[in-house]
């Protein structure tokens, strides 16, 4: 609301005076708290804060969860047949080998496995053991451990007659594990260098493989020798039972044999007409080609995003029959593959009887035959989800009642990461920045929201198609401040270290027409620089950015100034893979702090870093000056007073475990007059959690905590959590579950005072000098009000503008207080006061009357 106030009346004696700040020059005069880390001058001669939470308005924070996709990792393999399908519980397969293991005389399954999301090579091969009655998911093991597995083939290694198990690792290791009469065993195995080694199969006699490689390889001898394949420009070449490179030859392990073929992802040879003659199948995003002979013409069987076939007599009619997978379909990953029966003459066609089989991500298809009900089709499923990312960023909308999914605005975008909200324009509404990353790769480059979206807010809401993009690449991190101060809020963008090579911190500065390219600044083009911080961090009185640079193992601090920013003053502290920041004062001595997460032990792949508190010092941050927490790659740290006993806390949201990503103990830090202690902390319980944000979301005196959570169980259709505080530091919180996609950061910048939380902001006037004595002082401000917030007013006054800085502030309390005649120099402060942290009062005028 607009509103009108006379505070303070100071009892003196002259002639009238007025002096009136409601301009931009005026205002631009005086102190911003913080150096204008959430307080600026607008062009308009108003004095705002920037940073805002609740969207629309109504008085209660919101929550933004920026989807970034919504992969499900753990995919059960699928056994299908003409008589029906199960599912086998494998947690993701990118290929499956099948062999009797046993010698029981029925197929077995060997599964290679896909990526699980955990950032970690190390993963188990599944095996699925088969029976008279075929596959069951409580005959499935898993014991041998693999390392960035590849692939995985079968074969009598060592020919003592029972089958190993091969498999590819990216090192360019093939693990043997060898098979016997006990099984196998993770500790019986032999490791093959192989140079550029990039998939394996079976050769024809059953005991030895051929490895495809991407170049030749000199063999035993000194000759060099490539062995054509057949697909694209790869090689093969083979390896025996003793590590020894042999070359194919037509009366040892292989034919070398050329023949037609074309670029694909797959490629099997097989009797696919029935003829006794082996023809060759090649698999590529049209379907399937089959090359009958090289007189003959190929023939297509049209599958689109089609990844593998295979052959075999699935309806047991005498006829070749064919299985294909299907990696995606237009939109997401989950397909329809298929089973197509042979009908003679080289046609393959669906029976409407049998439906196709439904598969996420499927990259391969392998035959078992053997058992009451086979052949089977044996499809390895590596993922679920949306193709491209385009999943829709969440805003949950506060409300008395909570949060609630019914009661929330889907925003639709592509690999969201984080957000920032200001009211940009001045309107008075909140406009919402809200990030396309790019992070789904290549694929984002034509999107029209690539980059940072602003969606302008008003008293009807957010219009979509209203927003403006400012055009980036990898952009991951946001925020809002004026720089410059000329009255215009800038965005700052900080972006990952990619392939692309594009710029990696960039400000678009804001002007009276908005945003233009003409403006954008690059302050780095080479490291990583994502969960930004700006603060004065040096206590210069200018702005400065600090980003963290995995890339490089360092936290950089990029230095403001009056001439803005400059190579020359850019320091840089070692972190080891800086993941995360955030900034308070939490020792309470003047200066801000840094905490810095750390994501990972490069050398042994452990993800427990911690946080690194950097005291604030003259001459900046040290190693020498600081305390380490555990943490488990700490990201989205959040700050504040929890259990309200004047003591900023740090809650540390762990994104990675060891091994794990779900139901991980996240720390909340207990502050004291003695600081932070390792142990002195509870536990919350979350699910790869990435960010949180303090506040009173219930409104009853109590800091509560949001926690967005990025996957639970492989699944990124997870449930982001708010645990109400109990007032017992969180020991028996009530806790809300949210329904999210994927999310990253949420706002990745806390409510509050950036030093000490607190809900103030202060501005400091320039010094006025008076004239004359003075008889009386009367001041009045005008500005928006709103609901529960304040302005606090406060002066001091001397005999000179040198002498002011020492002299104390007086609050004005609406008393008569004394007033020096002498004094000639007099300055006001104002403390803009929220109820919440989020609305705060905007001043456009003060005018101090001295009569």
């Amino acid at each position: 609301m607009k509103w009108t106030a006379a505070l303070l009346t100071v009892v003196a004696a002259s002639a009238e005076e007025t002096w009136t700040d409601d301009t931009f020059e005026q205002f631009s005069r005086g102190r911003l708290d913080a150096a204008g880390h959430n307080l600026y001058v607008s062009r308009d001669g108003t004095l705002r804060t920037i940073h805002r939470f609740d969207l629309n308005r109504d008085g209660h924070f919101d929550l933004v969860f920026n989807s970034t996709h919504d992969y499900s990792y753990f995919q059960p393999a699928i056994v299908a047949s003409p008589g029906g399908r199960i599912e086998l519980p494998v947690e993701g397969a990118r290929r499956a080998a099948i062999d009797d293991l046993d010698r029981d005389g029925f197929p077995d399954a060997v599964f290679c496995p896909s990526d699980s999301g955990l950032q970690s090579p190390r993963r188990y091969l599944r095996i699925a053991w088969g029976s008279a009655a075929g596959f069951s998911p409580a005959r499935i093991s898993g014991v041998l451990p693999v390392h960035g597995a590849i692939t995985v083939a079968t074969a009598d290694f060592n020919g003592d007659s029972w089958p190993d198990i091969l498999v590819l690792h990216k090192q360019n290791v093939v693990r043997v594990y060898w098979g016997s009469a006990r099984g196998f065993r993770p500790s019986h195995y032999k490791d093959i260098s192989v140079p550029g080694a990039m998939d394996l199969a079976r050769m024809p006699n059953g005991r030895d493989v051929a490895v495809l490689t991407g170049s030749a390889v000199r063999f035993p001898g000194g000759r060099v020798r490539d062995v054509p394949l057949g697909v694209g420009d790869a090689r093969a070449l083979a390896v025996d039972s003793q590590g020894r490179f042999l070359a194919a030859t037509r009366g040892g392990m292989a034919i070398n044999t050329k023949v037609h073929a074309r670029p694909a992802v797959h490629a099997v040879a097989a009797d696919a007409d029935g003829d006794g003659v082996e023809d060759h199948l090649f698999t590529d995003e049209r379907g399937v080609h089959i090359y009958w002979s090289a007189r003959e013409p190929s023939t297509l069987i049209p599958a689109r995003h089609a990844s593998s076939a295979a052959v075999a007599d699935l309806n047991r009619d005498g006829q070749p029959d064919l299985a294909v997978s299907i990696y995606r379909s237009d939109s997401t990953l989950e397909a329809d593959s298929l089973l197509l029966f042979g009908k003679g003459g080289r046609r393959f066609e669906a029976d409407p009887a049998v439906p196709p089989v439904e598969t996420s991500g499927a990259t391969h298809v392998a035959v078992a035959r053997g058992g009451a009900a086979g052949p089977y089709a044996i499809f390895a499923n590596t993922l679920g989800g949306t193709v491209g990312e385009k999943v829709p960023v969440l805003v949950y909308w506060g409300s008395p009642n909570g949060f609630s999914s019914r009661k929330r605005w889907e925003i639709p975008l592509q690999s969201g990461y984080e957000s920032s909200a200001a009211d940009l324009n001045s309107d008075g509404w909140p406009d919402l920045i809200v990030l396309n990353s790019g992070h789904v790769g290549d694929a984002a480059s034509g999107e029209p929201t690539l980059g940072a979206n602003i969606l302008w807010g008003s008293a009807n809401g957010f219009d979509w198609a209203r927003r403006t993009v400012l055009s980036e690449f990898d952009i991951g991190s946001s925020a809002v401040a004026d720089f410059d101060r000329d009255g215009y809020l800038d965005i700052v963008l900080g972006a990952f270290d990619s392939a692309h090579k594009r710029d990696r911190l960039i400000i678009h500065h804001g002007g009276a027409e908005g945003f233009s390219r003409q403006r954008r600044k690059v302050l780095a083009d080479t490291g990583r620089a994502v969960s930004l911080q700006v603060a004065d961090l040096d206590s210069d009185g200018w702005l400065d950015i600090a980003a963290a640079d995995s890339t490089r193992d360092r936290v950089v601090v990029y230095r403001g100034s009056a001439t803005g920013f400059d190579a020359a003053r850019v320091t840089a502290i070692d972190v080891p893979f800086a993941i995360s920041l955030e900034t308070a004062d939490l020792n309470g001595d003047g200066r801000l702090d840094l905490i810095a997460g750390s994501y990972q032990d490069r050398e042994s792949g452990a993800h427990d870093g911690g946080l690194y508190l950097f005291w604030g010092a003259e001459g900046g941050f040290r190693h020498s000056n600081a305390q380490w927490l555990p943490g488990f790659a700490p990201i989205g740290v959040a700050v504040a007073d929890f259990d309200a006993d004047g003591h900023l806390d740090v809650f540390a949201p762990h994104y990675l475990g060891n091994g794990t990503r779900e139901s991980l103990p996240s720390y909340l830090y207990w502050g004291s007059r003695e600081g932070f202690h390792p142990r002195r902390r509870s536990a919350l319980i979350t699910d790869s959690a990435h960010d949180a944000l303090a506040a009173d979301f219930d409104k009853d005196g109590r800091l509560d905590l949001a926690v967005s959570c990025h996957t639970t169980d492989g699944d990124h259709r997870a449930a982001s959590k708010v645990f109400y505080n109990d007032g017992k530091r969180f020991a028996s919180p009530r806790v809300e579950s949210l329904p999210t996609i994927g999310p990253h950061w949420m706002w990745d910048q806390d409510a509050g005072h950036i030093a000490t939380r607190a809900w103030k902001q202060t501005y400091e006037s320039a010094i006025h000098s008076l004239s004359g004595s003075a008889s009386r002082l009367r001041w009045e401000t005008a500005g928006d009000l709103p609901d529960g917030a304040q302005v606090q007013f406060a002066a001091r006054w001397a005999a000179s503008k040198t002498e002011i800085e020492s002299k104390p502030w007086v609050p004005g309390t609406g008393a008569q207080l004394a007033f020096d005649p002498a004094a000639r120099a007099v300055q006001y402060r104002l403390t803009l006061v929220s109820p919440d942290g989020d609305r705060y009062p905007s001043v456009s005028s003060v005018t101090l009357r001295f009569e």
